[in-house]
């Protein structure tokens, strides 16, 4: 149905039962290991399915429908469709989690049922105590309606979104200015988006003086980068070469809008920034990470950074709400 950096959902068939062992584990780990972040072993002790379980589904022929998300010949990701519009068992492997796979299967389930199904309402059930799986949700479009269930109302998530570019800003750029420093202060300063620094930071993490000046002054030395769709800013990282080793390069400025994210596209920013830095020359890529963001650090590491064990004192302690806070330091070879 739809290819995302290598991902391809689809509905089983009764072929796919030879990936039935695999499934069963990974389904099981998305919703039971200490690893994953939708992990619900505290509320629930038992196995979300069973072996069994999972081939009737595979074999009936009823209004269920169960999806698959494959890289390659992997299954990574499960979502189930019911005749009444519940979306379940969304399930992702923790190695693949936080790569917008969970919002791709969300999406083509939505637009299977629409498109094949006929159905104009989707809804999900989410334990009241898992606020952030709550939050993520709404990201993605679903809206509480006051009762055990958060829906869709007139299927208002976007059936076809168009494709994100992420390219090294122009001088013309600058007509983005104020759109991109509000995409930066959304994502560092507001409640909405996952990246929030709202309770530890005050102040604006980003000025429209400040904006201007890096898309005027850009490559020197520090290089910015936007992600658009179509004439959107939704993103922002900036490669800041490090003043103690000439062949390192920091990542800053990294961004991406509340509303565009679990999209994948902070991965794809990440990925394009670190291709730009090797051909700038750079050999390493840097990152500092709050040390009190353990869910940021995961995600840094399951896109290869590692931590070196530095910690350096928050570069402007007179906005931190929480004293003494550090970051930590963390690197990738490019």
């Amino acid at each position: 149905m739809t290819i995302n950096d290598d991902i391809k959902v689809c509905p089983v068939k009764i072929e796919d039962k030879k990936y039935s062992d695999e499934v069963f584990k990974m389904i099981n780990t998305a919703f039971r290991s200490s690893e994953s972040w939708t992990r619900d072993s505290a509320i629930v002790g038992v196995d979300r399915i069973s072996k069994e379980g999972l081939n009737e589904l595979i074999e009936s022929s009823g209004k269920d429908t169960l999806l698959y998300a494959f890289d390659n010949e992997t299954v990574i990701g499960s979502i189930l469709v019911k005749e009444d519009g519940l979306l379940s068992m969304l399930a992702v492997s923790p190695d693949y989690q936080s790569r917008g796979i969970g919002g791709l299967l969300v999406r083509e389930s939505i637009a299977y049922m629409k498109l094949v199904l006929h159905m104009k309402l989707a809804k999900v059930h989410v334990f009241k105590c898992h606020p952030e799986l709550l939050s993520w949700y709404q990201r993605i479009g679903f809206e509480d309606n006051g009762e055990i269930y958060i829906k869709i109302l007139k299927s208002i998530i976007k059936m076809v979104q168009a494709p994100i570019t992420v390219r090294v800003v122009e001088l013309n750029d600058l007509k983005y200015v104020t759109a991109a420093t509000t995409v930066v202060n959304n994502a560092y300063r507001s409640e909405g988006g996952w990246t929030t620094e709202q309770h530890i930071v005050s102040g604006q993490r980003c000025t429209e003086e400040d904006m201007t000046k890096f898309i005027t002054e850009n490559g020197k030395p520090n290089t910015l980068l936007f992600a658009l769709e179509q004439d959107s800013v939704v993103g922002t990282v900036q490669i800041q070469p490090s003043h103690e080793a000439s062949n390192e390069a920091e990542v800053g400025l990294f961004s991406v809008s509340p509303l565009h994210q679990s999209r994948g596209i902070g991965g794809k920013l990440i990925r394009q920034v670190m291709s730009e830095m090797k051909i700038l020359g750079f050999n390493t890529a840097v990152m500092h990470v709050l040390e009190n963001r353990p869910e940021i650090l995961s995600w840094y590491k399951k896109l290869g950074f590692e931590e070196t064990g530095e910690r350096i004192p928050f570069v402007w302690p007179e906005m931190l709400k929480i004293k003494d806070l550090h970051f930590l330091t963390l690197k990738k070879a490019l």
